[in-house]
């Protein structure tokens, strides 16, 4: 349980976001990416080039701390049912060139029917700046091989799965030319493994994470994911690190439908687990080094704290830091599959514990939205696709924006504690508003006091994006 200095709310909803020219069944929010100051929603059912060719909507931060839409993306070559937008990661760089989208087309037919492949775009000058760096094809095509149902990229490389073909693959730009995205290393797991392997993919500068949810090692569809790391077997080698598992397998958990990784850490999300009720779900958090150098070990399970049947707990999760975003859009707490987000955090409740910062929900919450269906979160922005939304038509579907805020307003000086150099701040101001105005009423004052003084203390006040 947080500390009464934490505050109540530190999870801030800050806009919707609705697509500029909305029609119904466009399924805008199916998914999301962010990388801050830039953020993507997709619409993969949009019909701009043909029936559910789909398109992204970028848009980019404001002064206000508000998002503006940039522009409206739609594929080089649009394609009827081909869902441009279903499969989204999002790297910004800050330099020129640097600022990427890997779309996945998993439905692509271009070498077989729903062979699949992938869109890296890349935003450069003018007032329409994103534009195509290149269309990538799996080495290895295969009929109904669906790569690009798993994306993620960051800097120069790209991490696209083809579960059709269990197998996931590593591409990097100029690897075979100054333009091209040659393949520089084939994650496949160490033993056999079923077609869904490589659905969810996770990706840092030294480390892989690959999905297998169909497991059955120890029963049917328990689950597992797959560790790779650099350098693991040689420099720059892509080597198999380790398989991470449930500590209790269960059947039909399927532990590792959804899958990620950031920093020392990395999350398996377990939707069919039962242990709050049937198929409430679960997630659970593994460390780097956790019983020893290099291993990635168990460290904690999670579960919703109102969690319910057919809640699918863990159906998302998107790690950022010290923060894990975990989506359950069949969440019923605000109506029947209206859905909902948890906000975990380190360090709260405890040094190094995993605990619960808020629930969020659609502030305008329906039945049968999907809310959290696609999440995203980087440096404490949040993004939750509302996929099946009504108000700006029929299943035109929508997007919420929050952000995580500081957990303890008192903490005025944003160094993680309440402290001497806080109360010299409020003091200093006394009598003026703006910084030290804890309630909000237009002046610091002694009812400001009084709340710094109730939270004098605290040391549990920082988060790390």
């Amino acid at each position: 349980m947080l500390a009464s200095t934490v505050i109540a709310q530190p999870v801030q909803h800050i806009q919707q976001l609705l697509a500029s020219d909305a029609a119904d069944n466009d399924e805008y929010g199916y998914e999301v990416a962010v990388g801050w100051p830039k953020l993507a929603v997709g619409s993969p059912r949009d019909a701009d080039g043909g029936t559910q060719s789909g398109s992204v909507y970028m848009y980019k931060t404001n002064v206000n701390g508000t998002w503006d839409l940039q522009q409206k993306i739609t594929a080089p070559d649009p394609t009827p049912n081909v869902f441009f937008g279903q499969e989204l990661a999002l790297y910004y760089g800050g330099a020129p060139g640097t600022n990427l989208m890997a779309v996945g087309l998993p439905s692509d037919d271009t070498d077989s029917n729903n062979a699949g492949a992938v869109y890296v775009m890349i935003e450069g000058p003018g007032a329409n700046p994103w534009g195509l760096n290149k269309k990538v094809y799996s080495p290895s095509p295969q009929l109904g091989g669906n790569y690009g149902r798993g994306v993620d990229i960051v800097g120069d490389v790209l991490l696209a799965g083809q579960p059709g073909s269990m197998v996931a693959y590593l591409h990097q730009r100029g690897q075979g030319g100054s333009n091209n995205w040659g393949v520089i290393a084939t994650l496949s797991p160490p033993a056999p493994v079923f077609n869904v392997y490589a659905e969810s993919v996770g990706l840092t500068a030294d480390a892989a994470i690959v999905s297998d949810r169909a497991d059955n090692s120890a029963g049917s569809e328990t689950g597992a994911a797959y560790i790779f790391t650099k350098d693991e077997g040689g420099p720059d080698n892509w080597g198999f690190t380790k398989k991470l598992q449930a500590p209790v397998q269960t059947a039909m958990d399927q532990f590792g439908v959804s899958v990620d990784i950031s920093g020392d850490f990395a999350a398996a999300g377990a939707q069919g687990d039962d242990d709050v009720a049937s198929r409430s779900g679960a997630v659970y958090l593994f460390a780097r080094d956790e019983g020893g150098v290099n291993n990635w070990g168990f460290i904690k399970k999670l579960t919703a704290p109102d969690g319910h049947t057919d809640q699918f707990f863990g159906r998302e999760v998107q790690l950022d830091g010290d923060l894990l975003l975990v989506g359950t859009y069949n969440d019923n707490g605000e109506a029947g599959n209206a859905g909902a987000a948890y906000v975990f955090g380190r360090d709260i409740g405890g040094p190094d514990n995993w605990g619960l910062l808020q629930k969020i929900v659609d502030p305008a919450a329906q039945s049968n939205d999907y809310f959290a269906y696609g999440i995203g979160i980087d440096q404490g922005t949040i993004v939750s696709g509302v996929r099946l939304d009504d108000d700006a038509g029929f299943n035109a579907g929508s997007a919420r924006v929050f952000s995580v805020e500081s957990l303890c307003p008192a903490d005025l000086n944003g160094d993680g504690m309440v402290d001497t150099a806080d109360l010299g701040i409020l003091l200093g101001a006394f009598g003026d508003s703006g910084l030290g105005d804890l309630n909000l009423d237009g002046v610091i004052d002694t009812a400001d006091l009084g709340a710094l003084l109730g939270g004098y203390g605290a040391t549990d006040c920082a988060f790390t994006p």
